[in-house]
């Protein structure tokens, strides 16, 4: 039990960074043209 503070945070990271790579790939879903400006 000593290291569930740590491992809450990992677990909070993973999350939240699962989060943020999911809005951006539906989010770059509707990309259909590029360029080098925006990539």
């Amino acid at each position: 039990m000593t290291n569930f503070p740590k491992f809450f945070g990992f677990l909070l990271s993973f999350f939240i960074i699962g989060i943020y790579w999911t809005v951006h790939h539906r989010m770059f879903t509707y990309v259909i043209n590029y360029n080098s400006r925006l990539l």
